[in-house]
């Protein structure tokens, strides 16, 4: 019997060419092979799924943040120049948020310690656009107004003086 790719001939009793034959790969390397396609799969759609939610977190913060909340957020406070606004609260509170709650006035929201408890420090800005001048307006913690002398305390400590 002739082999039908090399024609050559061949035994009746073993009628498969071992040259004609589909190799063989050895276990260990195609389970590693597999493993290895795998974790490069697996790599590859975790590296899109992180660039893809850094894209979306950019389009959604320049998209959705008014012009009210970015005024507010690179404005500097009299004797405290060292840092922006923005800059300063979301680096010394956790869970920091901005929103505009009316027309030209931003409310900022953040978790701190007071004392050694934790409190929510809420602090609402009057932004004029025109003149390009800001108020703070209120101060509170946990929902209790607070007073001009003990905002100028947590700046002190935002500002670490």
């Amino acid at each position: 019997m002739a082999c039908p790719n090399y024609h050559h001939n061949q035994s009746d009793s073993n009628p498969n060419c071992p040259q004609s034959a589909p190799k063989q790969k050895d276990d260990a390397t195609s389970k590693k092979s597999i493993a290895y396609k795998r974790f490069f799969r697996s790599f590859s759609f975790i590296t899109i799924g992180i660039v893809l939610l850094c894209i979306i977190y950019i389009f959604i913060y320049f998209v959705f943040s008014s012009p009210e909340i970015t005024f507010i957020k690179n404005q500097v406070i009299e004797s405290y120049e060292e840092q922006s606004i923005g800059e300063a609260l979301d680096e010394f509170f956790y869970h920091p948020t901005w929103e505009l709650i009316e027309e030209n006035t931003v409310k900022f929201n953040g978790e701190a310690y007071f004392g050694e408890d934790e409190a929510l420090f809420t602090i609402q800005f009057k932004v004029n656009l025109e003149t390009e001048q800001f108020d703070i307006t209120s101060y509170s913690i946990n929902g209790e107004s607070q007073t001009f002398d003990q905002f100028i305390r947590l700046l002190d400590t935002i500002y670490e003086r």
